[in-house]
């Protein structure tokens, strides 16, 4: 935990990216009244005057107590030019103590004061690596459907949000602590002097209660029998299938998708979580949650007994649990598309992948990847079992356009994204030429952590829909309706190089693909012949209407698409949740006969 209270749990994703921040207000907020507080407190020393000192000293206070818990960049950007919350209140304490030493203030109530600030600051964090010595203790813990009846989850769950306000009480504390002072110097010494004891009293009183009870019960034997529990309880389950995920804040999206499938299994599953901060953006799910803050923890996944482990993305973490011999890993991914990322060499660690269709695999191939062929299952993309097929929509209503950009991705080649380089201008475009058609905006859900602009570049693709007006729709605020139901909504789409656009094969319906590199057409079908059946958009814009006017009228792409949808997304009679279905129970097969054959993993079992 740093100063400004954000908890190891907070910051345990190895890559340090966040989501765009939906209240950009609160940082706004925070950085006036910061800057507010310091003038007045500077300008009260300037003129001597001790009450505008208590008032700047109170906004200073004010603002970083209406801003706690959030993580905006402002809060970062000050904790890494060494600003924290403990330290901006020393600086506000030395203004303050600097402006009533030259109002004449006695100087043993300087000393009272400043000896104040030092209790603070050392209780507060004295708190802080307490409560991060009691944090290290916590074991795998249940976080749903598992384990709801031990105590030891709560109790964590309460420490870590201490822990995060923990360093709050030196703000807290300071104004009163000031107060005294001004009394002190100003009305009446015995008060102020009984008002800044007090006041060091209360912050002494919480340290020790904390100090006193994290010892206690880390002397205890709860954790111990919290463990056994917790390992009887997964032993109960009995869960065949441990589903593994590591990803960064922004990512949680890559494990939602797949909720709705392993929903309809039938069959026992357990969810690893590496990051606890996930399960607050997954759908509700009936399948037990299990976190495993360290390498350590990942073993109580191993008391059920699981024959495979299910992968929906890369990550270093994942290494943790590919080490077990005696699990068999498969690899989902989180979408299959002509993006680098779903020709990642990394792939190799993994016993088995199942993939969209035949074209993922051959994708393999031409990336230098050479697998078996018996090391792939075609399965489909299981989620689209239920969107409408045949061109099929629900709804009436003008025609309807699903504009869906890519995000930028972490490095220059993975950026498919049309937003930054020509996403408003094609908004505007289309709102000019094209009156008659309703547009539906929704950005992948990491547009913009990378790069700024390309959030502002959605931002202002929501304005311009906004100003125009019914009957266009920004689908953020409709966020009971995820991809595939505005799939099922729109008669066209507008994407990118993504999985969004071979997934929307599944419809039967025309989409146009950005080329916002300026590709040449046989260069762009060679790079991604997944897209080979979609109507190309040029950066300069020059043929928008053309092909998209030829998308909604004769469509002459149609029977190309038909073919690639087979090769992308393969033949599935019964749907792809059926084919998955059998192929991750022969996989489970195919993991007792291996598992049957090791003869030792030279471990301690």
């Amino acid at each position: 935990m740093d100063a400004d209270g954000q908890s190891d749990d907070e910051s345990m994703s190895p890559v340090s990216v966040r989501e765009p921040s939906r209240r950009p207000s609160a940082g706004l907020f925070h950085g006036i009244a910061l800057v507010a507080g310091s003038a007045i407190q500077a300008a009260a020393l300037l003129l001597v005057d001790p009450l505008l000192a208590v008032v700047g000293l109170a906004v200073g206070g004010a603002a970083d107590l209406a801003t706690t818990g959030n993580r905006g960049r402002l809060r970062g950007k000050l904790r890494r030019a060494g600003l924290g919350l403990t330290v901006r209140a020393a600086l506000r304490a030395v203004l303050y103590v600097a402006t009533l030493g030259a109002a004449g203030a006695p100087p043993w109530t300087l000393v009272l004061y400043g000896g104040g600030v030092v209790v603070l600051a050392v209780v507060g964090r004295a708190i802080v690596v307490t409560l991060r010595k009691v944090t290290r203790t916590r074991p795998a813990v249940g976080l749903v459907n598992l384990g709801d009846d031990l105590e030891l989850p709560h109790v964590f769950a309460q420490v870590r949000a201490w822990s995060r306000r923990a360093p709050v009480l030196v703000v807290a504390l300071e104004l009163p602590l000031a107060v005294g002072l001004w009394l002190a110097s100003e009305l009446a010494v015995p008060a102020g002097a009984a008002v800044m004891l007090l006041t060091g009293g209360i912050a002494l009183g919480a340290g020790g209660v904390t100090i006193l009870w994290a010892r206690r019960f880390q002397r205890s034997d709860r954790v111990a029998r919290y463990s056994e529990q917790l390992d009887h309880a997964i032993r109960d389950l009995d869960a065949e299938v441990v589903v593994y995920f590591s990803a960064d804040a922004g990512s949680t999206y890559q494990l939602a998708q797949w909720m709705p499938v392993f929903e309809k299994l039938d069959r026992e599953m357990l969810i690893v979580l590496r990051e606890a901060g996930h399960l607050g953006r997954l759908p509700p799910t009936r399948r037990p949650v299990l976190f495993c803050r360290t390498h350590r923890h990942v073993e109580a996944a191993l008391a059920s007994d699981p024959k495979v482990a299910l992968y929906v993305g890369n990550a270093g973490r994942n290494i943790h649990f590919l080490r077990y011999g005696r699990v068999h890993h498969v690899f989902l991914n989180h979408g299959d598309s002509d993006k680098v990322s779903s020709a990642n060499p990394v792939v190799r660690v993994y016993d088995h992948l199942f993939v969209a269709g035949e074209v993922a695999i051959e994708r393999y191939r031409a990336a230098g990847i050479d697998l078996p062929r018996e090391r792939f299952s075609v399965v489909g993309r299981p989620q689209l079992d239920d969107v409408l097929t045949d061109g099929q929509r629900i709804g009436e209503g003008p025609t309807t356009l699903l504009y869906a950009p890519t995000w930028e991705g972490y490095f220059d080649a993975a950026d498919y994204s049309s937003l930054e380089r020509m996403g408003v201008a094609m908004i505007r475009r289309l709102l000019a030429d094209h009156s008659q058609l309703r547009i539906v905006f929704k950005p992948h859900p990491m547009s913009g952590v990378v790069r700024p602009q390309v959030a502002g570049a959605a931002r202002q693709v929501e304005r311009l829909l906004r100003d125009a007006g019914a009957p266009h729709i920004v689908a953020g605020d409709h966020p009971d309706l995820d991809l595939l139901a505005w799939f099922d909504r729109c008669d066209v789409l507008l994407s990118d190089i993504s999985a969004v656009v071979t997934d929307f094969l599944q419809t039967d319906k025309p989409y146009l693909v950005t080329n916002p590199r300026g590709l040449p057409v046989d260069g762009f079908h060679e790079r991604f012949p997944s897209h080979r059946a979609a109507y190309v958009v040029d950066p300069d814009l020059e043929a928008l209407s053309t092909v998209l006017e030829q998308a909604i009228g004769e469509d002459p792409l149609a029977a190309d698409r038909r073919e690639i949808k087979q090769a992308v997304l393969g033949e599935h009679p019964d749907g792809p949740l059926a084919t998955f279905s059998r192929a991750l129970g022969h996989r489970v097969e195919v993991a007792a006969k291996t598992a049957a054959r090791i003869r030792t993993t030279f471990a301690y079992d």
